[in-house]
C-alpha cells in the first residue's frame, strides 16, 4: 500500500475510534489507546494529518478533564483555601502583593509565571497550562493531572495519574500510582525511574528526561521563602541547576 493509501485509510479508522469514543463517553483509557495508535503509525503519516491528530486528542483530554472549565476566582473565604504567592520581580499572571486565598472548584490553572502556587486541600483533577518559572505543589489530586507547556519550573505533585505535554527544563517530584507519560517535551527531571515517553518510541532510553532522587523538600522551600530577599527565582536557580 502507497504512503498516500495508508494515510487515507489510518485517517478514516482514526476518525471512527474518534467519533465513537465521544459517542460512548471519553475516558482516559480510550484517549490513551487512541494517542497510541497515532504513535505507532507516524512515521506513515504526512507531518499536517499527525499535527491534526494530535490536536483532536488533546481537545478529548482536556474534555475527559475538565468538562465544564471555569475561570480562576479570588476569594478571601474559605481560609483554608490554596494559596498562590508573588515574588519579586511583579511579573506574575496571578499578582498579588500578599497570599490570597482561591477558588479552584473547577480546577483550571493557566498562564502562571514567577508565582508559587500550593494547594493543598483535595482535587478530583488538575488541568495546567501555560506556567513559567514557578513552584508548582499539589499533594492531594485524587484524579488525574495533565500539564501543558510548563517551563523552567518545579513541580511536586501526587496524584493518580500524570502525564505533561509540550514542556522543558522542569523538575517533577511525583508521586503517583501509574507509570507517568511525556511528549513533546525534553530537559525533564524526575524522582522516579520508569517514565513513558510517547515521543521516543524506540527502544533506547529516553533523551528526554532523566533521573535523580533527589527530593525537593516543600516545608523547607516554603519556610526560606519567608526570608527577606529570598524569591521563587532563587529556588528555581538552586533545583534547576
Amino acid at each position: 500500500m502507497s504512503r498516500w493509501g495508508f494515510s487515507q485509510q489510518f485517517l478514516a479508522e482514526f476518525q471512527a475510534e474518534r467519533e465513537e469514543l465521544i459517542k460512548s463517553g471519553t475516558t482516559l483509557d480510550g484517549v490513551n489507546k487512541l494517542r497510541k495508535k497515532l504513535n505507532d503509525a507516524s512515521d506513515s503519516l504526512p507531518a499536517f494529518d499527525q499535527r491534526n491528530c494530535h490536536q483532536q486528542i488533546q481537545e478529548l483530554e482536556s474534555q475527559v478533564i475538565a468538562p465544564k472549565p471555569t475561570k480562576f476566582s479570588f476569594t478571601r473565604k474559605p481560609k483554608t483555601a490554596p494559596t498562590i504567592r508573588s515574588s519579586p520581580p511583579a511579573t506574575a499572571a496571578l499578582e498579588t502583593t500578599q497570599p490570597l486565598p482561591v477558588s479552584v472548584d473547577e480546577h483550571p490553572l493557566s498562564n502562571i509565571t514567577h508565582s508559587i502556587v500550593h494547594i493543598q486541600h483535595e482535587l478530583p483533577a488538575v488541568h495546567i497550562h501555560n506556567a513559567s518559572n514557578s513552584l508548582i505543589v499539589l499533594t492531594n489530586v485524587s484524579g488525574s493531572a495533565i500539564l501543558h507547556d510548563v517551563h523552567d519550573s518545579i513541580l511536586i505533585i501526587s496524584s493518580h495519574q500524570f502525564r505533561i505535554h509540550n514542556s522543558s527544563n522542569t523538575r517533577i517530584n511525583l508521586t503517583t500510582q501509574s507509570t507517568p507519560i511525556i511528549e513533546h517535551s525534553s530537559g525533564l527531571t524526575f524522582n522516579v525511574t520508569d517514565v513513558q515517553d510517547f515521543s521516543h518510541v524506540k527502544p533506547t532510553p529516553s533523551p528526554n528526561w532523566r533521573f535523580d532522587d533527589n527530593s525537593v523538600d516543600v516545608s523547607s522551600i516554603l519556610d526560606r521563602l519567608q526570608t527577606p530577599g529570598f524569591n521563587v527565582d532563587d529556588v528555581l536557580k538552586e533545583f534547576l541547576r
